[in-house]
């Protein structure tokens, strides 16, 4: 007998690769590394304050992140219409795209996409409010991403694809853990 082919199935909304509890949302992160993986880091927050937010999940420099131009999927289960902060680190001020690396990443809720980046310094922060569905001419409230960097004074607040900031070279970043957390 012939192999059984399974029947598509088709769903109208977007439904997440894994599920969550009533009153939670799936967000997933999509990070692609750079030639440099273990200089990269990560934290999710809650709260819209940085200082006092509190740590849902994080990802610690030289010990996560191991393979180069390797891509990692990070799935959570986070509090439905809250707010969140997703900020992501490079330790040596010159991102994770494109001068060592074609390095990226995405954060999505549901499985929708709503931010990309690689192309930061120090650091680059996505405060989001976590929200179960949108469409694509709707994205989710009050997404604001945040590229400045020491000695920078313009502030970057915007949904696009990328966010392009000048080039750094490839020097030690001789801030410390807890300063890094605080600014």
């Amino acid at each position: 007998p012939a192999p059984q082919t399974p029947a598509p199935s088709a769903s109208p909304s977007p439904s997440p690769s894994f599920s969550c509890p009533d009153g939670q949302v799936g967000f997933v992160l999509t990070l692609t590394t750079d030639d440099y993986p273990e200089e990269t880091r990560w934290v999710l927050k809650q709260g819209d304050n940085w200082p006092t937010g509190m740590v849902i999940a994080s990802v610690d420099y030289l010990t996560t992140y191991t393979k180069p131009q390797a891509t990692y999927i990070e799935n959570l289960c986070i509090e439905e219409n809250e707010t969140f902060m997703f900020r992501i680190f490079d330790k040596v001020r010159d991102g994770i795209c494109c001068n060592h690396g074609k390095g990226e990443y995405s954060l999505a809720l549901n499985d929708q996409e709503f931010h990309t980046g690689g192309a930061f310094k120090r650091k680059e922060q996505t405060t989001f409010t976590a929200i179960s569905s949108y469409s694509d001419t709707n994205t989710p409230p009050r997404i604001e991403v945040d590229s400045t960097n020491e000695g920078e004074e313009e502030e970057l607040s915007s949904a696009l694809p990328y966010i392009e900031v000048g080039k750094e070279t490839r020097e030690e970043d001789s801030t410390s853990e807890d300063e890094e957390e605080d600014s």
